[in-house]
C-alpha cells in the first residue's frame, strides 16, 4: 500500500529519526549521508562515467608511450600527457589549471636499467649519435651517478646524454623535491598504476573512469585481449631498445642501483599498496577477479631486499663468478657477471630514420629556431605540423614545449638559460631540462 502523504509534521519526523537514528535510513530506503565513506578511498566502484579533467604524468621509461596508446581503448577518451612533474601536470605550465593526474610506475631496479639501454640502443638515440656517449658497460655508467652529488649533477648528465637515474620517479612525483611530498601526491593523483601489471592497471583505470569493466578484464574471460572489433590488443612500444632484464644483473651492479633509487622504493612500494587495494575494491565492486592466480602471487609478494639492507638481517650468500646462463631469444642482450662490452647497436635502416625523423627531428630543428625568436611562431608551426601529437598533448621530446590536452593551445614554458630549461641545449645532447625535469617542469 502507498504511504500517505505525511505532511509538514511528518515529514519533520522523518528528519528527526533520521538524524537521531541512521540506521533507520536504510529501512526506510534513504542513503544516509555518511554512508558514501564506505565506497573506497579512491572510489574505484561502480559509478557514474567521470567527466573531469585528466592529464597523464609520463614517467620516462615507464611504459608511457604504449599507455597513451591503449588508455583510450578503456577509459573510451583521449588522455593528454607529457613527461613532467606532477604540480605542471595536475595544474598546468601557468598554475591555472586544476586537472587530475594518472601516473605508471615503474620497479626502480628494471626502471634503471631500461633507461641505460634506451640511452645506449634506441633508435632515436642511435640516429642522432647520443649513443656514443654512453659507455658499452652498464657499470661505467652507474659509478660515476653513485658518485655523484645530486640528481641533477651537470657533469654527469652532459658526460652521458641520457636521464639521471637517481630517484627520477619520487623526484618526478614531488614538486619541492621532497619524499614526504611525494608521498602525499601518490596518494592524491587520481589513479597510479604499475608497469608490471600493465594490463590490470588499464582495466583499473577504465573501472573508475567508466564505472564499468571492459571486456577482457575479468580472469574468467580467458584474458582474451583483442579489441572487440578484432584489432589488437595493447601496445608494446619500446623505441628500438633491446631486449634485457634486471634478473642478469649481479649484485655490484644491483646494490649500485639500489643505493641511488632508495627514494624510489619507498614510492614504487607505496603504489604497490594503493594498487593492491584498488584491486581488491574493484573486484568486490564487480564480483570478478582481474588479477589471475599466477600475478597475484606476484604482486603481493615483497621486493626483494638489496645487498645492502639484507646484511642488516644475515649474511648474505656468496655471488657466483659468473651467472648461468639460460636460453634466450637471439636479439635479447644479458649483462653477465663479468660485465662483457655490449655489442655496438646496428643503426636504424633508412625507413625507419625517415619515419623517425618525420615525427619529430626534422621539425624540432625548425621549431627550435623560430623559439629563440617567436615563441608564439614556433607553437603554431609546431602544432601545424604534428596535429596528431599535438592532439594528444604529447611535445615529443621537445622541452620548452607544452601543450594542452586538447591541442587546441601552447605554451612555451621558458627558464632563465642557466643551463636548464628553454634556451640552454648541451652541445651534441638533448635539453638538459628535459632529461632532467620532463616538458617545461622546470626545478
Amino acid at each position: 500500500m502507498a504511504a500517505p502523504c505525511l505532511g509538514r509534521a511528518g515529514s519533520a519526523w522523518i528528519l528527526l529519526s533520521l538524524a537521531l537514528a541512521p540506521s533507520c535510513a536504510v529501512r526506510l530506503g534513504v542513503q544516509p549521508a555518511h554512508a558514501a565513506v564506505g565506497q573506497s578511498k579512491h572510489n574505484v566502484t561502480k559509478k557514474k562515467p567521470f567527466t573531469g579533467s585528466l592529464y597523464f604524468m609520463h614517467l620516462p621509461k615507464a611504459a608511457g608511450d604504449s599507455f597513451m596508446s591503449d588508455a583510450p581503448k578503456y577509459c573510451g577518451r583521449r588522455i593528454g600527457g607529457s613527461e613532467t612533474n606532477y604540480c605542471k601536470s595536475r595544474n598546468g605550465a601557468n598554475g591555472t589549471l586544476d586537472r587530475q593526474v594518472v601516473a605508471m610506475v615503474r620497479d626502480p631496479r628494471a626502471h634503471v636499467l631500461s633507461m641505460y639501454f634506451h640511452c645506449k640502443t634506441g633508435h632515436e638515440y642511435v640516429m642522432q649519435g647520443w649513443h656514443e656517449r654512453m659507455p658499452d658497460r652498464i657499470i661505467d655508467w652507474l659509478r660515476p651517478w653513485a658518485k655523484a652529488e645530486a640528481y641533477d649533477d651537470p657533469e654527469t648528465l652532459h658526460r652521458f646524454c641520457c636521464y639521471s637515474p637517481v630517484n627520477l620517479q619520487s623526484r618526478r612525483f614531488s614538486c619541492s623535491h621532497g619524499l614526504d611530498e611525494a608521498k602525499r601526491n601518490v596518494e592524491k593523483a587520481y589513479f597510479v598504476g604499475l608497469v608490471e601489471h600493465y594490463h590490470v592497471s588499464l582495466c583499473l583505470l577504465g573501472a573508475r573512469v567508466n564505472g564499468s569493466l571492459r571486456k577482457g578484464c575479468n580472469c574468467a574471460d580467458a584474458r582474451d585481449k583483442d579489441d572487440e572489433d578484432g584489432e589488437s590488443g595493447e601496445s608494446h612500444l619500446n623505441h628500438g631498445v633491446q631486449l634485457h632484464s634486471a634478473a642478469h644483473l649481479p649484485a655490484q651492479h644491483l646494490e649500485l642501483i639500489d643505493n641511488m633509487t632508495r627514494e624510489d622504493s619507498i614510492i614504487y612500494e607505496l603504489a604497490r599498496k594503493r594498487f593492491w587495494a584498488d584491486v581488491e575494491r574493484v573486484e568486490k565492486n564487480f564480483r570478478v577477479r582481474v588479477v589471475c592466480n599466477d600475478e597475484r602471487r606476484f604482486l603481493r609478494t615483497p621486493r626483494a631486499m638489496s645487498p645492502t639492507h639484507a646484511r642488516a638481517q644475515a649474511r648474505p650468500s656468496r655471488v657466483p663468478a659468473r651467472l648461468p646462463t639460460r636460453p634466450r631469444a637471439p636479439d635479447a642482450v644479458a649483462v653477465s657477471a663479468d660485465d662483457a662490452p655490449l655489442a655496438r647497436p646496428p643503426a636504424p635502416d633508412a625507413d625507419d630514420a625517415a619515419e623517425s625523423s618525420t615525427k619529430l627531428y626534422s621539425v624540432g630543428s625548425q621549431v627550435r629556431a623560430r623559439a629563440r625568436a617567436r615563441p608564439a611562431a614556433a607553437a603554431t608551426y609546431f602544432l601545424q605540423r604534428i596535429p596528431a601529437r599535438a592532439r594528444m598533448g604529447q611535445s615529443e621530446g621537445l622541452s620548452f614545449l607544452e601543450l594542452d590536452s586538447g591541442g587546441s593551445s601552447a605554451s612555451l614554458a621558458a627558464e632563465s638559460n642557466n643551463g636548464r630549461g628553454a634556451g640552454s641545449k648541451l652541445p651534441g645532447c638533448p635539453n638538459e631540462g628535459y632529461l632532467l625535469h620532463g616538458t617545461g617542469a622546470g626545478r
